[in-house]
């Protein structure tokens, strides 16, 4: 991977730092491009007052449809559970013969009915599903609501991928295991070698149905594609889009992270007389051998394509953004602070989930009002500095977007991008040389309150909370170690110590232009001739 992170050759000043700072860091500009949405996993349904009307009328379909729906479930369960009578899944599987097969008819006649119990009566097609054997996957998006599984009824008996876990919920658990999904367990490492190569099988054998993967992974508000996962293309075979649509003006079916919950929804939908869901199946997308070789461009040039006919923009973020906006909840902070695109960040700063989780934590110390961003009082309180010049230029600099509060988003990009290349060892050891005076190796609470003095005018309460979160064993100096993790802890200081060592090589180097001019001037005529000479 191509690094983009800050490419210093020698020191700069807070302010040159900033003048130049997207010229120094060449993933900065990138890193500072817009989605097109901004956040796909939060939706709103807005009820006009006609909406809330034609609803009060019509809320006496919703017990109705119910006890519909309920009856229906049941009796699929019911059918699915006497299909599986004395049935144990081979291996390799093989599809189900005889009055299995029936069973899975009679479960599709009733999840038909579960169709349109929620009021889906008809569901339009445009385009034909190729054969398993030309294209074994179908790919769907955008993934948008509980209910996009019904989209599929008029194609008949498909299969999927399914969780394990899911195997084992009540009633629903036989009619998934009646369907007979590629079954996976969430806590297996090799679970995506063993979908890739029971779908290569599958597709060989010319007996099994098409499998249908929602490669984004998670609902969205259907402004956008997501990004996919390459689960779908690591078999590198054919693969068939299909675009789901909602042409409803009423957003009634994204059921989101953020937004109204499935029963508000599925409440919603049963007191409409009529809602519509259309699908479009487009043509086959056949790979090339660059794509057969890596998944995640596969996926990539699907989602592009798609996208195109679609006219839906296509984002970076995915599921873990989902996974950060829970953690930030957890934390107390709003569940939108965890939105950072993912896949586009993940990429340019070279760390995963988990790493960002832990920067979360990170953040969400230093948010102490838990609004979701970091305001300059937070930052400065958080660095035991006063709100001075220096700080006021660093805050500016970390703060991307220059808006005066740093997001998620900017604290994560600031960090990896500008932080960090400033905190490598040498940068440190240099640091830790130029604080230390004596050059004893040890710098102590006196020499530390010298620098600072001088260079900043800090007053002790701040230079005592500095020097302890250098010293936590309250030792009387502080070793090169402890500099280095404090160093590492909050790495905002390297940026500081830069500019200071930056204003000192400018000062010894003033200093020498005036001890070179004065030695000049004080030269007679002859030996400065015999100098030159």
């Amino acid at each position: 991977m191509k690094d983009k992170s800050l490419k210093l050759d020698h020191a700069f000043t807070l302010y040159e730092l900033d003048e130049k700072l997207l010229q120094l860091v060449p993933g900065l500009k990138k890193a500072r491009e817009k989605p097109p949405v901004h956040n796909p996993f939060i939706s709103e349904l807005k009820l006009s007052t006609f909406d809330k009307i034609k609803m009060a009328f019509l809320i006496i379909l919703v017990p109705i449809r119910l006890l519909l729906l309920g009856f229906t479930l049941l009796a699929a369960g019911v059918v699915a559970k006497v299909s599986l009578i004395g049935f144990k899944e081979s291996n390799p599987p093989v599809p189900m013969h005889k009055f299995r097969r029936f069973g899975q008819f009679i479960v599709w006649i009733f999840a038909r009915m579960a169709s349109i119990c929620c009021g889906f009566h008809y569901v339009p097609v445009k385009g034909k599903l190729a054969a398993a054997k030309d294209a074994p996957i179908v790919v769907v998006a955008p993934h948008t609501s509980f209910v996009d599984s019904l989209s599929f009824l008029p194609f008949g008996y498909l299969s999927a991928v399914s969780a394990s876990e899911n195997l084992k919920v009540p009633v629903m658990g036989n009619y998934i295991r009646l369907l007979q999904p590629i079954v996976v367990s969430r806590a297996d490492r090799d679970s995506k070698v063993f979908v890739a190569n029971e779908i290569k099988r599958r597709s060989a054998a010319g007996v099994w149905p098409p499998i249908v993967i929602f490669p984004e992974g998670t609902t969205t508000n259907h402004q956008c594609f997501i990004t996919f996962k390459p689960g779908a293309f690591y078999p590198g075979l054919p693969v068939q889009p299909v675009l789901l649509r909602y042409p409803d003006r009423m957003d009634y079916a994204s059921w989101t992270w953020i937004g109204p919950g499935a029963l508000y929804l599925l409440v919603v939908m049963m007191s409409r007389l009529h809602n519509r869901q259309s699908v479009e199946v487009l043509p086959v997308y056949t790979p090339n051998e660059k794509e057969k070789k890596d998944p995640f461009l596969y996926a990539r040039n699907v989602r592009e394509y798609m996208a195109k006919l679609a006219e839906i923009p296509v984002s970076d973020h995915s599921y873990e953004d989902c996974r950060l906006m829970m953690e930030a909840q957890k934390l107390g902070l709003p569940m939108e602070a965890g939105i950072v695109e993912y896949y586009k960040l993940s990429n340019l700063l070279n760390i995963n989930c988990e790493h960002m989780i832990e920067y979360l934590h990170k953040f969400a110390i230093i948010d102490k009002n838990h609004d979701g961003y970091i305001d300059f009082t937070e930052f400065s309180n958080y660095l035991h500095l006063p709100h001075n010049d220096e700080v006021k230029a660093m805050f500016h600099i970390l703060c991307i977007d220059k808006n005066h509060v740093i997001s998620f988003r900017e604290y994560l990009v600031g960090t990896f991008l500008i932080l960090k290349p400033l905190n490598t060892e040498e940068k440190i050891k240099r640091a830790f040389l130029m604080l230390d005076e004596d050059d004893d190796g040890f710098l102590t609470y006196a020499s530390l309150s010298t620098f600072l003095r001088n260079s900043m005018q800090l007053g002790d309460s701040f230079i005592g909370k500095i020097f302890k979160d250098m010293n936590p064993s309250n030792a009387d100096h502080i070793d090169f170690n402890n500099f280095a993790e404090f160093c590492s802890a909050k790495p905002e200081y390297g940026i500081l110590f830069m500019h200071f060592q930056k204003l000192k090589e400018d000062s010894l180097l003033t200093d020498n232009k005036a001890e070179n001019t004065q030695d000049r001037k004080s030269m007679s005529p002859k030996s400065a001739y015999k100098t030159r000479k």
